[in-house]
């Protein structure tokens, strides 16, 4: 505020201090003299000290705008302000008519006139100036809430007139003052002076009118100084913000604005302007926009050439999909196999059990008649939609304020759909965030596609490749299997027929060394036989945790004798569809393991069910599984132990693919590994 006070101070003692120094410098140029004009003096600094008084008490509540905050109070501010003129001259003109009127009662209407038309000069003098002060406060009020406080009045006070005009009015108005200022006094000189018969006083009304021509073209110079510099400094000023503006834009500020203060020629430039620099900054940011959205778009092809693992591959489209639409959750939702269902597949977000179903049927909910109609859906009102599916038993205090549901089509087919929901900043959302997620999920249903046929296939080469191992094992198992039963009814010839006296103990032993190898190769041609033939299934309902039980109990002594504590959690009731025989080799195969890897340690065993999959979980304490090897212990004869032969694990990979199952296994090195099996529940 005190640059307000300090503005407004300078301009009132400004105003007084012009005629001060004119008046005299007129005397000296003329033949009137310095005693003659001290009235005159006398009148402005009346006149003049009155109307700055006034003024300063009257700009005083420009003060309240800086605590304002809407614009709607600043128009008020705005209104006052500008009714300051108005309220001096109403004021002033009220003070100068007693005046006026004291003159007439106490003195004669010549010295009354003559008054009037003194006094009249420094009221419409100070009347225009005190408008032009009052503007000028007002285009820097309204300048600093644009620039600094980002609020700009509704109603603008201004006219609609151009620049030139309202300087031509202005002037002619000023003239016009004087001109009537000048008659008004020609006809009280000549009054005076047909009511005068002494020369001395003839020529002395002379000189005063003179005097009076004189002083009033001086008045209206001094008016005529405030008046040009207002005008000025309305071009300029505008112009030179109009400058800054866009040196601003053209450094990338494209939020820099101009304050709009008239409706003239530099106010359309403004205006004009500051739509130009809105739809800068509109199409910048539409720019940046699409072009994140094309990097996001570029990211997701290269993500899926690079990544093969399906899950790994969502969890990061996901992540980049999130962070692009600006929104708190996300999730991929796939049709299972029987397509009554859709079984959640993968999110991200701000995800919790209790709030986000994991499963919907076909035609339930919107997720479901996304899957089903194959039709986009957009709710911007969240639960309020009827087709939002709200399930009484799911306790939980978060809301769905918006989302949308994308199909994911492969072949004219949806195999499942994308969600995304909460939008942040209580936006909706609009047709480009459609758009992206719609494109989002094609490439998205492609990728699921190539990895199921990326899975068929290798599944295909696995079966081909067992079907060539098997008509292969089967020749070599007969070729082999002859010479060894020849072998072996020889041996036993030996022992039946055959009785040497010398070294007879040694000779047993290496028969029986014999023996034991010859029955050892047969073993493994026959573990060989059953893993290179396929063998048919013999399903039944089993609960999952017996077998499990019976394999616990079957190797507890081995696993004491070792030194390792068997920890055990398994739920009850776990009915699957199995071949009890099968499973139960492929268990033992990967207990066998845990039992050999672990010295003096700790296995744990659970089992549980999640969804419509029954998980169990063998997890030991030994040494762990190198990285590098990680990938290969499933392959065929690959073994790290000095007695292994590399068939167990890969049969129990095998078995439990058999019955839909899938096995997984972590490990760190030194840590100890974990085998998960997971093998889909009885419905």
């Amino acid at each position: 505020m005190k640059y307000f006070q300090k503005k407004y101070t300078a301009a009132i003692v400004s105003a007084i201090i012009f005629p001060l120094i004119l008046l005299p410098v007129i005397t000296i140029f003329s033949s009137v003299s310095f005693s003659s004009i001290i009235p005159d003096i006398i009148y402005f600094l009346c006149s003049f000290t009155l109307i700055a008084i006034i003024s300063y008490f009257l700009v005083k509540p420009i003060q309240i705008f800086l605590n304002l905050d809407t614009s709607e109070d600043i128009d008020e501010i705005t209104a006052l302000t500008y009714r300051i003129p108005f309220i001096n001259t109403i004021l002033i003109t009220c003070i100068i008519a007693g005046l006026i009127v004291f003159h007439i009662l106490f003195t004669n209407r010549q010295e009354a006139c003559e008054f009037f038309t003194k006094i009249s000069t420094a009221l419409i003098s100070m009347i225009i100036y005190t408008y032009f002060i009052a503007s000028d406060i007002m285009v820097s009020i309204r300048e600093i809430l644009f620039t600094k406080k980002k609020i700009f009045p509704v109603k603008l006070k201004a006219t609609n007139t151009s620049i030139w005009k309202r300087t031509a009015l202005t002037f002619l108005l000023i003239l016009l003052i004087h001109f009537i200022n000048i008659l008004v006094n020609s006809y009280i000189r000549t009054y005076q002076i047909r009511h005068m018969d002494n020369l001395y006083e003839i020529k002395t009304v002379l000189l005063t009118f003179n005097r009076d021509i004189i002083v009033n073209t001086v008045t209206m110079g001094i008016i005529l100084i405030p008046v040009i510099i207002f005008f000025t400094r309305s071009i300029t000023e505008p112009i030179k913000r109009l400058i800054k503006a866009m040196n601003k834009v053209k450094e990338g500020d494209f939020e820099f604005g101009v304050p709009v203060i008239s409706n003239d020629e530099i106010g359309i430039m403004a205006g004009g302007f500051n739509q130009m620099s809105a739809s800068l900054f509109s199409y910048r940011t539409l720019l940046r926009q699409r072009i994140n959205r094309l990097t996001l778009l570029y990211n997701v092809s290269q993500a899926g050439n690079h990544i093969e693992d399906i899950d790994k591959l969502l969890s990061f489209i996901l992540d980049a999909l999130l962070n692009a639409l600006n929104s708190e959750k996300i999730s991929v939702m796939l049709i299972d196999e029987d397509r009554k269902k859709l079984l959640l597949k993968s999110c991200k977000g701000n995800y919790r059990n209790e709030s986000w179903e994991n499963e919907f049927n076909l035609g339930k909910g919107i997720a479901g008649t996304v899957a089903k109609t194959g039709e986009i859906i957009v709710a911007n009102r969240g639960h309020k939609d009827h087709r939002f599916l709200i399930r009484p038993d799911i306790k939980s205090d978060y809301q769905i304020r918006n989302l949308i549901c994308v199909p994911m089509i492969i072949k004219e087919q949806v195999i499942g759909v994308m969600n995304v929901c909460n939008k942040k900043n209580d936006l909706d959302y609009d047709s480009d965030d459609v758009d992206l997620l719609t494109t989002i999920s094609a490439q998205i249903a492609g990728f699921i596609e190539r990895s199921r046929l990326r899975e068929i296939e290798i599944e295909h080469i696995k079966r081909e490749k067992f079907l060539y191992m098997g008509r292969v094992a089967a020749g070599v198992a007969h070729e082999i299997k002859n010479p060894l039963n020849a072998i072996g009814m020889i041996v036993q010839r030996f022992k039946r027929e055959f009785k040497p006296v010398i070294e007879e103990a040694e000779y047993f032993s290496l028969l029986e060394i014999i023996t034991h190898e010859v029955s050892r190769v047969n073993n493994i041609i026959d573990r060989f036989l059953k893993f290179a033939r396929p063998q048919e299934l013999k399903k039944s309902s089993v609960d999952f945790s017996s077998i499990v039980k019976e394999i616990i109990i079957l190797f507890t002594l081995q696993a004491q004798e070792k030194g390792i504590f068997i920890e055990e959690s398994l739920k009850e009731d776990l009915y699957c569809q199995l071949d009890r025989d099968q499973i139960k080799q492929a268990i033992m195969n990967i207990f066998i393991n845990a039992i050999e890897a672990t010295k003096k340690g700790k296995i744990q065993i659970s089992t549980e069910q999640k969804g419509n999959n029954i998980y169990l979980r063998i997890k030991d304490t030994g040494p762990g599984i190198p990285e590098e090897e990680k990938s290969k212990i499933f392959e065929l004869y690959f073994t790290t132990k000095s007695r292994g032969n590399g068939i167990g694990l890969c049969i129990a990979q095998k078995i439990i693919e058999q019955h839909m199952g899938k096995i997984d296994v972590k490990s760190i090195a030194g840590k100890g590994t974990e085998f998960i099996i997971i093998l889909p529940a009885s419905s």
